[in-house]
């Protein structure tokens, strides 16, 4: 059977991998529909720039006059005089003022003066301004007046009907309201220059209300017209409107160019069809690239990885079976049954020496820890016999009972937190008959770690290690254990902490702890058994720090 290699499985698809690149080269034409966007929308920008200019100067020019005519502060105190023939004739003098102002300013449209104190309006319109919008604009003025609230900028957008909008601006004066209106027809047909009626606009608030708009039914619902102006944008309800434009100077309104995208993209349709045509068969073939590597190099691959990893969890009856895979993983799963069959095989005599030697280790230890307390409670138990306090006695020895029974019980393994706790509840009971009113203890325990495995005796050897070496014959000693969760890496572990008030650690067992490369003889068997059990159960995952707290005693933490 001819073998069947990766390279021969691999280089004619590797090959395949240039034809993306090829119809990347065919697919450039996309570009071209950037360019006309790009051409559509700066075209539209320049247009509407140009207009807007023309706009704002002439508002400019408007609002300059208005400005003017309220600065003729001498008439207009007398619209408000308590002299009614005085009213009088400055009411006949604005009303001619305003006639000579709309027929000087081919795009004013209505120019008004409200006075609020002593009910008068004048109210003046071009030819350009129907009944009916001089009626809605009447009525308009007239709410202007009577809220007097101050516009925010020079010129705004004022609806006067459900479907026409015009641009005014108002002076407010004490009680003199002065105004200028401005019909956006009025105002593009009076440029120097016609705008260009093929082209689609909209005269819009920055709100997206429209003023005015040239755009047909069929570019539809959907148009943003609220979008930053600094560069064009796309819109609508499929994305296909291009909108560009400028922002006007003097109010808040916009002038907009829309172009549909498929007017632009007209011209190079065919191109389109046959990039995309392109585009399909380059995304098929990359498909089956992708799926022919799966199969022939990444599930191989899984294989190997699965089995390797089932290998570090000690399960060595693993054995990889070809299934047409390339020669290359046929020589590598060979390879592999080989070395897991040798060492499945092995006895592995090293390591079960080591184990050996571990528990022979731990054994060692837990029998120093355990005969020194008994010997301590056998103590305890002589004196009081010789006291006499028979009620003590049967009290202490029930403590001791309970005690012994969890200290075989828990031989050379790992302990509950809780149980732990409970024993040193039972030895905390005994040192009380032994050192009345001078022996207190206080927990504070995480419930989170109540079921937390620990090696036993562990917190009862710090606690027995307080009351030798801290206890005064005057304070007596205080005991304040605490028992925390703990996070890293996102493994779960128990910080324990042992304090007391006594007279605090020698120097030398400080630095024999904190430093192991210092003489650890000045320990003491309980500290010292304790770091080696640590040392045995948990390596270097677990760690042990004493201290001395200023002021109190010594402190034992340990974190697991």
């Amino acid at each position: 059977m001819k073998k069947q290699t990766l390279r021969k499985k691999f280089i004619p698809k590797l090959l395949l991998i240039l034809l993306p690149l090829v119809i990347f080269i065919n697919l450039y034409n996309f570009k071209i529909t950037d360019v006309l966007r790009d051409q559509a929308a700066s075209s539209g920008s320049e247009f509407s720039a140009v207009y807007m200019r023309e706009i704002d100067a002439t508002l400019f020019d408007l609002r300059r006059w208005l400005v003017n005519l309220s600065k003729d502060t001498q008439h207009l105190a007398k619209l408000s005089s308590d002299d009614a023939s005085e009213r009088e004739r400055e009411q006949q003098y604005y009303s001619e003022l305003l006639q000579e102002a709309v027929a000087l300013h081919p795009t004013l449209d209505i120019a008004f003066i409200i006075s609020t104190k002593y009910p008068y309006s004048a109210i003046t319109s071009s030819e350009n301004v129907t009944f009916e919008e001089y009626q809605a604009f009447v009525q308009l003025a007239k709410n202007i007046a009577q809220y007097r609230k101050p516009f925010a900028t020079e010129w705004i957008a004022l609806p006067i009907t459900d479907s026409e909008c015009v641009l005014g601006s108002v002076i407010m004066l004490d009680d003199i309201v002065l105004g200028a209106v401005v019909k956006p027809q009025t105002l593009l047909s009076s440029m120097p220059f016609a705008l260009d009626t093929e082209k689609k606009f909209v005269l819009a608030k920055h709100s997206g209300y429209v003023v005015m708009t040239t755009l047909p039914n069929e570019y539809g619902e959907g148009i943003d017209l609220t979008g930053d102006l600094s560069s064009y944008y796309m819109t609508g309800v499929n994305g296909n409107i291009i909108v560009s434009g400028a922002e006007s100077k003097v109010g808040p309104f916009r002038l907009m160019m829309i172009a549909c995208d498929a007017e632009i993209q007209s011209g190079i349709s065919w191109a389109k069809s046959v990039s995309l045509a392109l585009l399909g068969v380059s995304v098929f073939t990359l498909i089956g690239i992708i799926v022919g590597f799966r199969k022939d190099v990444l599930q191989p691959l899984e294989k190997v990885g699965s089995a390797i990893e089932k290998v570090r969890q000690a399960k060595f009856d693993q054995h990889l079976i070809p299934q047409n895979e390339a020669q290359e993983f046929v020589d590598i799963y060979d390879t592999f049954n080989r070395m897991t069959d040798q060492i499945e095989n092995l006895k592995i005599e090293n390591y079960e020496q080591l184990i050996h030697k571990q528990q022979a280790e731990l054994r060692f230890y837990q029998t120093q820890i355990k005969p020194h307390f008994i010997l301590n409670c056998l103590t305890t138990i002589q004196n009081l016999a010789k006291q006499g306090k028979t009620e003590d006695l049967n009290r202490f020895i029930s403590d001791f009972s309970s005690f012994a029974r969890y200290m075989f019980r828990t031989d050379f393994t790992l302990v509950s937190l809780y149980d732990e706790l409970e024993q040193v509840k039972y030895y905390i009971s005994m040192q009380e008959f032994r050192f009345p009113d001078q022996v207190f203890f206080v927990s504070d325990i995480d419930n989170n770690v109540r079921d937390f495995q620990i090696p036993s005796m562990l917190i009862q050897t710090l606690v027995e290690n307080s009351v030798k070496h801290g206890m005064n014959e005057e304070t007596g000693i205080s005991i304040f254990v605490q028992c925390l969760e703990t996070q890293k890496d996102d493994k779960i572990g128990i910080q324990i902490s042992v304090e007391d008030n006594g007279g605090g650690f020698p120097a030398t067992v400080i630095s024999a702890l904190n430093d192991p490369r210092t003489d650890q003889s000045a320990l003491g068997f309980g500290l010292q058994n304790i770091s080696a059990v640590l040392g045995l159960i948990y390596g270097d995952a677990a760690t042990m720090q004493v201290e001395n707290i200023p002021g109190s005693g010594a402190k034992v933490v340990i974190t697991l």
